[in-house]
């Protein structure tokens, strides 16, 4: 599982954080179609809110379009937002996922999951 940063340049709305992740994920081969995601994005949106906390995004997709499993943190825009994106869901992946999910419940954990270098955040992730 691939576990980044990705510091995003002076985005004003949620869909534009959308698009600079699209572009890095399509960039690095993690993402095999932009136009699918972005459907799926407004897909798990009307499923139900993505916003975890006030000031907290969670998108989350389980997809044959992802084609690398990645946690992605994002810098730089107002609010704190991590990309949970999963092409492959084997049981190993699925355990995992799930306990990082329940760490998201802890506002505390989230708090220190970006205020982690790049190097302290994929180590935290790695171990749980």
């Amino acid at each position: 599982m691939i576990v980044d940063i990705l510091k995003v340049n002076k985005t004003e709305n949620i869909e534009g954080v959308y698009r600079e992740v699209a572009d890095y994920l399509h960039t690095n081969k993690i993402l095999a179609d932009k136009c699918v995601f972005f459907e799926e994005l407004k897909h798990r949106e009307e499923l139900g809110s993505i916003k975890i906390y006030d000031d907290v995004y969670l998108p989350h997709i389980l997809s044959e379009n992802i084609l690398k499993n990645i946690i992605l943190r994002v810098d730089g825009y107002r609010e704190k937002v991590l990309f949970i994106l999963i092409g492959n869901a084997d049981e190993e992946v699925r355990s995992k996922i799930f306990r990082i999910i329940t760490k998201l419940l802890d506002r505390n954990f989230i708090e220190e999951l970006f205020r982690y270098s790049k190097q302290e955040f994929e180590e935290k992730i790695k171990i749980i």
